[in-house]
C-alpha cells in the first residue's frame, strides 16, 4: 500500500467521524489519492472502493482538476467495472462545490448520522434469535459447502477490503444462519488498533426479531478480546431500524453530516433524483427529474411507476393510470408492492384501480 504524507492526517481532520480517513491514512485500506499537491497536500480526496472522502482547502485549480479526475478517470473506470455508485463524502466547507466537483453527474443529496459507543465495561452476548445459529466468519466458513448466500457475505465482506484474504486478515465478524441459508451478518469495517465501524444486515425473513442487535453484540464482544475501545455506527438519517438498533445497543449520536451519491449511470442518477424527491414531498420536482431520464431514451417501469406516483400526488388522476398502465406494460407486475405506495392512495377509489390489480394476478 502506499505511504501518504504525514500532513493528510490535518487535511482530513473534519472528517475524522469517518474511521475509514485513519485506517486508510495508517495503511490498512487500500485507498488511492488525489490531492493539489502529492507531496505536500492542501487538498485531497481519498477513495476507497465506494467511498470518497474530500477535505482541505478548495481553490479553482484544484476543483478543475478534480472535476477532470472524476469525468476522465473515476466515472470510466466505475462504468467499465460495472459499478452501480459511489458515495462522495466532503468536509463541510466543500459543500458549495459539489455541482462543480461533479459537473453534470446530478449526485443526490442525503444525509447520514454517526453514532458511536465506547463501553464502559464488557459487551455481553447473550445468543441469537430462536432457531438460528451464530458462526464466525472465517476461512472454515467460507470453505464449508451447501450453505446458502456466501456470495452476497463475500460481496459484503470485499466492500471495504480488496479481498476476501484480505478482510479475514484484517477483519472480523459474525453471521446467523437458518438452517443452511444465511440470515445476517455483523462484519467490522475499517479498523484500527482501537476503533472499527460496523456493516451490518439481517435479511428479508428474518428482520423484527432482534437480530442485528444480536449480531452487533457478539461482534463488539469480539472487538473488545481484540482490544477495540470505540465502535462508530453509520446509517442514512432516515434509516430508522438501523437507528433504532444504534440506540437500543447504547450508541450515541454524534453527529449529521452531508454525503452525495453518485450513479455511474446518468439516466439512472436522474431517476434517483427523482425517487428522492418524491420521498420528500415534492412531486412537481420529480416528474421533472423522471422525464429527463425518459427524454435519455430510458424504458424502465420504475420510471413510468415514478411518473404515476407524481402524477397521482399532483392530483392528475388520468395521467397516473396512463403512467402505471405503461410501467404494467413495460413488465411491472408487482401488487403488493403497487399497494404500499402512498402516492397511489387516492387512486384505490377509482374503477380503473381494481382494473388494473386484476390484471396484475
Amino acid at each position: 500500500m502506499p505511504t501518504f504524507p504525514s500532513s493528510l492526517e490535518t487535511v482530513f481532520q473534519p472528517l475524522q467521524h469517518h474511521l475509514a480517513a485513519a485506517a486508510i491514512l495508517q495503511g490498512s485500506v487500500a485507498a488511492s489519492l488525489f490531492a493539489d499537491d502529492p507531496a505536500a497536500p492542501r487538498a485531497a480526496l481519498l477513495k476507497a472502493g465506494h467511498r470518497a472522502l474530500l477535505a482541505g482547502q478548495p481553490t479553482p485549480e484544484f476543483i478543475s482538476r478534480l472535476a477532470r479526475y472524476f469525468l476522465d478517470d473515476v466515472y470510466p473506470a466505475g462504468q467499465q467495472a460495472g459499478e452501480e455508485l459511489f458515495i462522495l463524502y466532503p468536509a463541510p466547507n466543500w459543500e458549495p462545490f459539489i455541482a462543480d466537483v461533479l459537473p453534470g453527474k446530478d449526485p443526490i443529496s442525503t444525509r447520514r448520522e454517526y453514532y458511536e459507543l465506547c463501553p464502559s465495561g464488557p459487551v455481553l452476548f447473550d445468543g441469537l434469535p430462536g432457531g438460528l445459529t451464530l458462526r464466525a466468519v472465517d476461512a472454515a466458513l467460507l470453505a464449508e459447502d451447501g450453505l446458502e448466500g456466501m456470495d452476497d457475505l463475500r460481496e459484503e465482506m470485499v466492500s471495504e477490503r480488496a479481498s476476501v484474504e484480505d478482510f479475514l486478515q484484517h477483519s472480523f465478524g459474525f453471521i446467523a444462519l437458518s438452517g443452511n441459508t444465511l440470515a445476517g451478518w455483523c462484519l467490522s469495517e475499517y479498523n484500527t488498533p482501537e476503533a472499527c465501524e460496523f456493516g451490518i444486515a439481517a435479511l428479508p425473513g428474518f428482520r423484527q426479531r432482534g437480530l442485528a442487535t444480536a449480531l452487533a453484540r457478539a461482534c463488539m464482544a469480539e472487538g473488545q478480546r481484540r482490544g477495540v475501545v470505540r465502535f462508530g455506527w453509520h446509517c442514512f438519517a432516515d434509516n430508522t431500524p438501523s437507528v433504532a438498533t444504534a440506540l437500543r445497543l447504547g450508541f450515541q449520536k454524534k453527529l449529521d453530516y452531508p454525503a452525495y451519491l453518485a450513479f455511474y449511470d446518468e439516466t439512472v442518477s436522474l431517476a434517483v433524483n427523482g425517487r428522492f424527491c418524491l420521498d420528500r414531498g415534492d412531486p412537481a420536482a420529480a416528474r421533472a427529474w423522471y422525464q429527463k431520464a425518459l427524454d435519455r431514451g430510458a424504458a424502465s417501469p420504475w420510471i413510468d411507476l415514478g411518473m404515476a406516483r407524481a402524477a397521482a400526488a399532483l392530483g392528475q388522476p388520468d395521467e397516473a393510470f396512463a403512467w402505471l398502465n405503461s410501467a404494467f406494460e413495460k413488465g411491472f407486475h408487482d401488487r403488493d408492492d403497487l399497494l404500499m405506495l402512498p402516492q397511489l392512495i387516492t387512486l384505490q377509489a377509482d374503477p380503473r384501480w381494481g382494473d388494473l390489480l386484476a390484471k396484475m394476478a
